[in-house]
């Protein structure tokens, strides 16, 4: 019986082109061919909500803008029998970030540490059964230091047991960079893509004959105890329960770019009475805001997602926005009572609509209304890099700036309803019916999507949820 290992490629254009052009596929059958009694599965999907690959997308942005998530839902919703084939993430992600200003190792390597942690989390394995194997896309166009910031963060990584990786740093090398789209030089060609997958398969070959004979690696594993793969907070000292005491001092201990992942157990607590507050009127400490609050209510607070990630997210400046974000292994629903805000803190009554947090200090009177979503134009949200949002009812999405294009376009989009049929799509608003939570928008008359919007929580929408005139 042959011996399953995935490949599981991610990243933006290049990596979409690669497997558009059949290179993946070529890859697939070169890695078999070198690697006898192994059957290759490629994990690949691009211009869907739930995708390996983004195009024009930033990694160290996928956190906020929802394409991990969208990484993370493709994987469960692989079948068992693949995820828990052991599985090399081939990673074609750098052009994006590396045309950032001011992107750092530390930065990037917390990131990649923080979504590995996550992409094992979901696939049930450790380390040892799911290797890195990096490469570098050179991208023309690039900010200064940016590049050699996250080319130093992958030899970090292929460098540490733990993590096991490897950096194929020439596999994207001498390439003519003739493929479609914009910016001119910044593709891989049709020729180039196999090229590549020649190249990688030599590289690689290694890697999975070292899976397929079931002695993988020195990786630890993402599980176990302690600070796990993605790193922790200092987790110093015991409560009474004898549960670890998460400590968080500063918001660069598990900012939002790269949430630190904690192996979360019954009778722990998160401490943040150190992380200091800014912003006019700021109350001293933090407060329980609850699972999915309306926008207001977050200001200087600590919330969970309710999408069964195990999110926590935290604003320290007031406007309502996460600064730090933390997540916790098995996604447990918090109540605020394992947390520690500061001496005297008590949780807040539901709704956060009036009271002491103790210690002194008042927690805000905030108005409960719904976020009014604004999008001007296609690029806000188009259809390959959707952005997600966090739904509340009460929540509308004005689209009415976005302009329209095509002959004899009317003045405003309408609402499609619940998938429609085709020509109603036309300068229409829609939505998926799978439970997604998928809004697509034509804005040429062509029914088809030219921009998509993600909502978290999934609602079925009605008209009056949009503002389109």
């Amino acid at each position: 019986m042959p011996t399953d290992v995935n490949v599981l490629i991610r990243g933006q254009s290049n990596a979409a082109l690669f497997t558009a052009f059949g290179a993946a596929g070529s890859l697939e059958q070169q890695l078999e061919a070198k690697v006898p009694g192994v059957d290759i599965h490629i994990l690949a999907e691009y211009d869907t909500a739930t995708s390996t690959m983004y195009p024009a997308t930033g990694f160290l942005d996928w956190p906020r803008d929802g394409e991990q998530q969208g990484l993370l839902t493709f994987l469960r919703n692989e079948p068992a029998d693949i995820r828990d084939n052991p599985t090399i993430t081939l990673w074609m992600h750098n052009e994006f970030d590396a045309n950032t200003p001011g992107v750092t190792t530390s930065q990037w390597v917390n990131a990649v540490q923080a979504d590995a942690a996550l992409v094992r989390g979901v696939l049930g394995q450790g380390a040892a059964t799911t290797p890195y194997t990096f490469t570098y896309v050179n991208y023309p166009y690039t900010a200064a230091g940016s590049p050699e910031a996250i080319k130093a963060g992958m030899n970090l990584l292929s460098a540490d047991p733990g993590f096991n990786a490897r950096f194929d740093s020439t596999a994207l090398n001498g390439l003519a960079m003739d493929g479609p789209g914009e910016p001119p030089g910044g593709h891989i060609g049709y020729g180039d893509a196999y090229v590549v997958a020649g190249r990688l398969a030599d590289f690689m070959a290694g890697t999975v004959g070292t899976l397929a004979a079931g002695t993988p690696g020195t990786g630890t594993g993402g599980g176990g105890t302690g600070t796990g793969s993605g790193g922790t907070g200092t987790g110093t000292g015991n409560t009474g329960g004898g549960g670890t005491v998460w400590d968080f001092n500063a918001v660069t201990d598990s900012p939002t770019y790269a949430p630190r992942t904690l192996n979360w157990q019954v009778g722990d607590r998160i401490d943040l009475s150190d992380v200091p507050l800014s912003g006019a009127g700021n109350p001293g400490v933090l407060h329980w805001a609850g699972v999915d609050p309306g926008g207001p209510v977050k200001a200087w607070g600590i919330w969970e997602w309710g999408d069964g990630s195990g999110t926590l997210r935290v604003d320290v400046n007031g406007d309502s926005s996460a600064d730090m974000s933390i997540i916790l292994r098995g996604a447990p629903l918090l109540t605020g009572t394992e947390f520690v805000l500061g001496a005297g803190t008590a949780v807040p009554p539901a709704g956060n609509t009036g009271t002491g947090t103790g210690g002194g200090a008042t927690a805000p009177v905030l108005p409960v209304a719904g976020t009014v979503w604004d999008f001007n134009a296609v690029g806000d949200s188009p259809k390959y890099a959707p952005r997600t949002l966090d739904w509340h009812a009460g929540d509308r999405i004005d689209l009415s700036d976005v302009p329209l294009a095509g002959a004899g376009h009317p003045a405003s989009l309408h609402w499609a309803g619940v998938d429609p049929a085709g020509p109603t799509k036309a300068w229409g608003v829609w939505e998926w019916g799978d439970g997604s939570g998928t809004l697509r928008v034509d804005v040429d008359g062509d029914s088809s999507a030219d921009m998509s919007i993600v909502l978290r929580g999934a609602p079925l929408l009605a008209a009056g949820d949009f503002i389109l005139a």
